[in-house]
């Protein structure tokens, strides 16, 4: 998967990737969640790539303040493996 940003340079990692929607889970204040995205929604916001290592942004997202889902700690789990 991989870890992007938007022009307001808030940071998404994309945890799954379907044949509609793509989840991520978008680092911002409170509790993370897993939300589906389209592509539209994703261009819309001007979401691009960055070169971020993706175990990097992931250990940041794991230890949010805020705290995690339930959904958002599995996701990011299983991207460590």
């Amino acid at each position: 998967m991989k870890v992007m940003q938007d022009s307001s340079r808030r940071t998404l990692i994309i945890v799954r990737q379907g044949t509609k929607f793509i989840s991520g889970v978008e680092l911002s204040d409170g509790e993370l969640t897993v939300s589906k995205f389209t592509d539209e929604d994703l261009q819309q916001r001007g979401f691009k790539d960055i070169d971020y290592p993706l175990d990097r942004a992931v250990d940041h997202f794991l230890r949010h303040n805020g705290g995690l889902s339930d959904a958002a700690r599995r996701a990011l789990l299983e991207l460590r493996n």
